[in-house]
C-alpha cells in the first residue's frame, strides 16, 4: 500500500509543483515523498522513480503529439541520426523520474539517519 501511495503521491506533487516552481521542482516531491512514507529504500526509489517517469511521459507525448512531433523528430535527428520521437520521449521522461527516486532515496535515507 506504501508502494502504491508514493507511486500516486509523488508525480501528482511533481505535477502541482511544476505548475508554479521550476522543473527542478520533482526533486522536492521526491525528497517529501521519500522522507514521510516509510519504505525500504528500494522500494521508494523505485516508486517514484516510476510513477514519474510515466507521468512525465504521458505529458510529454501528449505536448509532442499536439505538434504532430515536429520538435520531438528534429532533436531525434540531430542526437540519433534517425527521425522517430519515442527515443526522445523516453528520454525526457527518465530525467525528471530519475530526480524524483534519487531524491525520495535521499529524504529516505535521511529520515533513516536522524532515527538512529
Amino acid at each position: 500500500m506504501k508502494f502504491f501511495t508514493s507511486f500516486i503521491l509523488c508525480p501528482i506533487m511533481a505535477y502541482a509543483m511544476g505548475l508554479f516552481l521550476p522543473w527542478w521542482s520533482v526533486a522536492v516531491a521526491g525528497l517529501l515523498v521519500g522522507g514521510f512514507i516509510p519504505q525500504k529504500v528500494g522500494f521508494t526509489f523505485l516508486s517514484t522513480f516510476l510513477g514519474t517517469t510515466l507521468v512525465y511521459g504521458i505529458l510529454i507525448g501528449l505536448v509532442s503529439y499536439n505538434n504532430d512531433h515536429i520538435l520531438a523528430n528534429r532533436i531525434s535527428q540531430l542526437v540519433t541520426k534517425q527521425p522517430g520521437p519515442s527515443v526522445i520521449i523516453l528520454i525526457s521522461a527518465l530525467i525528471p523520474g530519475l530526480l524524483a527516486g534519487i531524491s525520495a532515496m535521499t529524504g529516505r535515507l535521511f529520515t533513516l539517519l536522524i532515527r538512529k
